[in-house]
């Protein structure tokens, strides 16, 4: 959801701005939830983090113990079941929730020892490293620089579950990481096979912890491997669809039933849950969602509902965006395979071309380029296109720039 606020943008620094200025930056909104969190326990409970016990919620003091036996005794551990069920993979003596999460801070708790603290630490470890990947593929510039901070600082529910041994920590951090990572491709820019390569791997991971990720993974595998065709785009989706199917397998071979009753989304990957069921279930969690929990975890709810709502009002308004970035680079691309096309300054690049055409005829509609592209994308509607004009030169798309130019 972040990704599509209005801060959200490319990083394309001015020439001006220092490196080290905006690693500065960067590592100022990285640390920002640990200070806060070490502040907020400090004046309201006179400790900190490393006072930590997982001992007052059920599913903390579980993730805890199993973590402490994968750290202990590896996979020969004991078995943490519901009624003296195992998973069907007998390799795994873990709980309803799955091995990978207590493998995960077992083996950080054999690199660096083990306690009764670790785990929101290692978590606090994790949401700061991602933010640290988040900040600095984002621009500081303008709104974001101050609209960056002011979310992180006053998003309350992530304040409440990083201090505990629940797994919502390390969900943030995926999602943080998740978000930096797909800005490039929901932008038309060119992502690194390597790039690519970690964000699947990452959101595999956390599948297999938590079977919801996989959501993500049709969309994210269209927009990486998809392309402007919409077959390869249906294939690429189908693809994420079955990837999806087979981390729910996995998920459900290693994790020990939830007493007499598995999981709802395993019986439907196992097609033994007709549409009635599906129905049902949609109905009950509907209204579970307004009715169970207490008022924080409700209020918790209603927050990140209407966060997705406005994520999603942004993400429409900003496709102009996006789909011009794709053409440009289609452009670039086309008109000249060089490497003095990705280069601002070079006089072969389209940006200072187009810039230098609509100062001499504001009015002219060139039927070559991406002028041409852009009249085919946009259709007939007015769009408004906004050029930045840098202190050496023009340095590609921006909000609220010099130039603004109208096309139809």
């Amino acid at each position: 959801m972040v990704t599509r606020l209005p801060f959200a943008a490319e990083t394309e620094a001015r020439p001006s701005e220092g490196r080290a200025r905006a690693w500065t930056w960067a590592i100022g909104v990285a640390a920002l939830p640990a200070v806060e969190v070490s502040i907020l326990l400090y004046v309201f409970f006179r400790r900190s983090l490393l006072d930590h016990i997982p001992g007052v919620i059920n599913d903390a003091v579980d993730y805890w113990l199993e973590a402490q036996a994968f750290w202990y005794a590896g996979f020969h551990g004991g078995y943490f079941t519901i009624d003296e069920r195992p998973a069907p993979w007998s390799f795994s003596h873990f709980g309803s929730h799955g091995p990978l999460f207590p493998m995960i801070h077992g083996t950080l708790g054999r690199l660096v020892g083990w306690h009764p603290y670790s785990i929101p630490l290692f978590q606090l470890a994790f949401v700061t490293a991602a933010l640290l990947f988040f900040a600095r593929r984002m621009s500081r510039e303008g709104r974001g620089k101050a609209l960056v901070p002011l979310c992180l600082a006053t998003f309350w529910p992530a304040l409440l579950v990083l201090p505990t041994s629940m797994q919502e920590g390390f969900h943030i951090a995926v999602a943080v990481f998740v978000a930096g990572a797909l800005r490039s491709l929901f932008d038309g820019r060119d992502v690194s096979g390597g790039l690519r390569a970690i964000l699947l791997a990452v959101l595999a991971i956390a599948c297999v912890i938590r079977p919801s990720w996989g959501l993500l993974l049709p969309p994210a595998l269209a927009l990486m491997f998809g392309g402007a065709s919409w077959r390869r785009q249906a294939l690429a989706a189908a693809a994420g669809v079955a990837l999806w199917a087979m981390l729910v397998a996995t998920f459900a071979y290693t994790v020990a039933p939830f007493g007499r009753e598995e999981f709802f989304f395993v019986k439907a990957i196992r097609l033994e849950a007709g549409a009635s069921a599906l129905v049902a279930r949609t109905a009950t969690n509907a209204r579970r969602f307004v009715l169970a929990g207490t008022a924080l975890q409700l209020r918790g709810r209603v927050l990140v509902l209407g966060l997705a709502l406005a994520a999603g009002v942004l993400a429409w308004r900003a496709r102009p965006r996006r789909e011009l970035a794709r053409d440009l680079r289609a452009a670039r691309r086309a008109e000249n395979p060089g490497n003095k096309v990705d280069d601002p300054r070079s006089e072969s690049h389209p940006y200072p071309q187009a810039l230098a055409r609509r100062q001499r005829n504001p009015h002219h509609n060139s039927g070559h380029g991406w002028v041409r592209l852009r009249r085919q994308t946009f259709g007939a509607r007015p769009r408004l296109l906004q050029l930045h004009a840098g202190q050496n030169g023009p340095r590609g798309l921006a909000i609220g720039r010099i130039a603004r130019v109208h096309h139809r």
